[in-house]
């Protein structure tokens, strides 16, 4: 999906609309698993409105750095449609102008801000915007190597008819080609944009080179998956661009190290309905969905020759469906359709897509992911929003599984796939909801997403694989792996180490007899993860092998992963931390899916402070605290919220100690001192500030030394 430079609009758009054909890696996916849904991926269309646009409204100062400054004011704008069929329009607002963006079909439709000139830049953006939806996001595009990235920069909750503020940073790869900010949000709703900025953050860099990267040899790799064979397969997700791409490397090294493959977004509802066809259909007096698979044709022929299986993701999921599969006629404008209906179009979606995959590629997919993400965080119940929900009811997941078995070819196994399954209350919801579709034997697996970071716990983890082994007799697939590196002083390594830790916990447990049939890694490598500034892959962005892969390989053999020569002990560097927000850039970092930036709204001292929103509770701003381990630290800062309670707690997965709770129910600054004891049982440890609902925190004046 990554494709060449080029400075002209239409190029651009034209890059941008090869997307629609070619989706790559996505933006989770919670709780201690991962914060936000499964990656949310965008495709899109950049073609203009009907409302007058410039091809670029990137600006430059006095010293040549870029900027953005869209206030709507003028008798141009460089918004450009993400999506077909949207109406950008500059309305009216208070006195002021501001960008209308009406007939969104798909959460991903909004807005694009070109920003080529940011290439290698670490960036700031911030925008305001009018919306009903739930939660509205600044997210970052751009394309690497023939792949398209999609990573959120900052989210906020929709405020109706008021603004949403929404600011944050996100550093841009050298690499990186057809680069784009834009607004979203997590359904259809209309959109009011003003106020959109891009600036630079630090020195500027100047892009250069056309994109290329020097990859290395991998040549002399060890196979993973043939390090596993034994226990069970290894499988990687993927864009279908891999394999069409000219650059062979990235389908290489898959091949090379996996014997399974998922499609990042290929094969979900989003990918294969179409719409037109679907109404043309209608039109005709066919009343069933029309599904397109020319995307996925070329990697499935490339996998049928090289034998890799194919696990199939997702057919049933809130997110990545087309609204208009919901309404009377596949019209958005219509009426939600009768529960009778949509029985019949998810009967007949299963059939066209399972009968499709038995006809051309019998032997090719193992596995499918029949429903995604049903249970709700919030009370580990079934997402009550849901339009699967809204329109058929509380039991549509027995259906779903129901007529999948009917439909599914001999030997496909079919699954319910979700985050945050090792967290105890989540599993038992998941348990709960899916007892009666076991009872009627239809369902053979539960794939644990794997969203993770160094500080999940290991053990919790595999138990919670036993509990649903035991209590539903299904098999167990971990789906969607990818851990976190840590803010420690050893970061790679202690990600490596986790890595060896986590595999070799798996490999025991399958001696012991759980049925863990596949683990598989979400991504190939970092700079093309949609958690890319986490680092949570095996194989850095030139494709060179990160100490979490030889953490893998260590975990096969029996060995102990070597530490680096410029190896830290923890505990060892005891300088303080200390934060006033007010420079560009802060130490602490986003915990999970929450997003941070500095405002200069109400601060406690000075000109700045620290703000952090999430689309969970447990979101929040984590700051590592490794090098005091085994010692007693002296803490203070000031915070506040538009929540009723903040935490300062412990990551140890599973217990979460608390080490301050605080009254912010005024919605004024509190200023927090104490002392706590870091544990000495810890390899890497990090403390973080949550909230006891979603809503923004912030945080000033923030000191962590040694106690005396």
């Amino acid at each position: 999906m990554k494709k060449k430079s080029t400075h002209s609009f239409l190029c651009r758009a034209a890059a941008v609309l090869l997307a629609v054909c070619c989706i790559g890696t996505s933006l989770v996916g919670c709780g201690e698993d991962a914060t936000v849904d499964e990656p949310v991926v965008s495709i899109t269309d950049t073609e203009p409105s009907a409302s007058d646009v410039v091809a670029s409204g990137v600006q430059f100062d006095e010293n040549n750095v870029p900027f953005v400054s869209e206030d709507f004011e003028g008798a141009a704008h460089c918004g450009q449609a993400r999506g077909e069929g949207l109406i950008l329009e500059v309305i009216d607002d208070n006195g002021s102008k501001a960008l209308s963006v009406k007939g969104r079909n798909q959460n991903w439709n909004g807005v694009n801000f070109a920003a080529e000139e940011f290439r290698g830049n670490t960036i700031s953006v911030s925008a305001s915007v009018k919306a009903t939806s739930p939660t509205v996001n600044l997210s970052l595009q751009y394309d690497l190597a023939g792949t398209t990235s999609y990573q959120w920069i900052t989210t906020g909750v929709g405020a109706g008819s008021s603004y949403t503020s929404l600011n944050g940073q996100m550093a841009i790869p050298a690499e990186a080609l057809n680069v784009f900010v834009y607004v979203e949000s997590n359904d259809v709703a209309d959109l009011v944009i003003d106020n959109v900025k891009i600036n630079v953050v630090g020195d500027y860099v100047v892009p250069t080179g056309d994109g290329s990267i020097d990859y290395a040899d991998f040549a002399d790799y060890e196979s993973l998956h043939k390090l596993y064979s034994d226990y069970f397969t290894i499988g990687c997700a993927i864009p279908a661009t891999f394999v069409t791409n000219e650059n062979q490397d990235y389908i290489k090294l898959v091949t090379q190290q996996f014997n399974s493959i998922t499609f990042e977004n290929e094969c979900k509802p989003e990918g294969l309905l179409n719409q037109y066809d679907s109404q043309k259909a209608l039109k005709a007096g066919e009343a069933n969905p029309v599904i397109n698979t020319s995307v996925i044709k070329g990697t499935l022929d490339y996998c049928k020759e090289h034998n890799i299986k194919v696990r199939g993701h997702v057919l049933l999921w809130h997110q990545q469906t087309p609204e208009w599969l919901f309404h009377e006629d596949y019209n958005n404008a219509k009426p939600l359709a009768s529960r009778e209906v949509m029985l019949e179009r998810m009967e007949n979606y299963i059939k066209a897509v399972m009968t499709w995959c038995n006809e051309n590629y019998p032997d090719q997919f193992y596995a499918w992911d029949i429903v995604n993400e049903a249970i709700a965080d919030a009370n580990n119940c079934l997402r009550g929003d849901a339009m699967w929900t809204r329109t058929v009811g509380n039991d549509w997941i027995q259906y779903a599984f129901e007529y999948a078995r009917k439909y599914a070819g001999e030997g496909v196994k079919l699954y319910y796939n979700d985050y945050n399954a090792s967290v105890a209350t989540k599993c038992n919801g998941i348990i709960k909801e899916l007892r009666p579709v076991a009872e009627a034997g239809n369902i053979d697996g539960v794939g644990m997403q794997g969203h993770i970071s160094t500080s999940t716990n290991i053990e919790q983890f595999v138990k919670a694989a036993w509990k649903y082994h035991e209590e539903l007799g299904v098999e167990i697939s971990i789906t969607e792996l990818d851990i976190e590196m840590p803010g420690s002083p050893n970061a790679l390594y202690d990600q490596g180490v986790y890595f060896q830790k986590f595999f070799t916990a798996l490999m025991q447990a399958k001696k012991d007899g759980l049925p863990l049939d596949n683990v598989t890694i979400w991504g190939l490598c970092d700079n093309i993860s949609w958690k890319s500034e986490k680092k949570p892959l095996v194989f850095n962005g030139d494709l060179s092998r990160k100490p979490a892969f030889d953490g893998m390989v260590c975990a096969a053999k029996g060995t102990e992963l070597a530490p680096p020569e410029d190896y830290v002990v923890p505990g060892s560097n005891t300088e303080p931390i200390y934060e006033d927000y007010e420079g560009t850039t802060f130490v602490g970092r986003p915990r999970f899916g929450s997003t941070q930036d500095l405002v200069t709204d109400n601060p406690y001292e000075g000109n700045q402070c620290l703000r952090s929103i999430g689309s969970e509770a447990y979101d929040g701003y984590s700051i590592d605290v490794t090098n005091f381990i085994g010692h007693t630290i002296k803490y203070s800062f000031a915070v506040r919220s538009d929540c009723a309670e903040m935490r300062l707690s412990g990551e140890i997965d599973g217990v979460w100690p608390n080490i301050e709770t605080i009254d912010t129910s005024s919605g004024e600054w509190v200023f927090v001192e104490g002392t706590y004891e870091v544990p000495a049982d810890q390899t890497a440890y990090s403390i973080y500030f949550e909230a006891s609902e979603v809503g923004y925190i912030y945080v000033d004046n923030l000191s962590i030394e040694l106690a005396e």
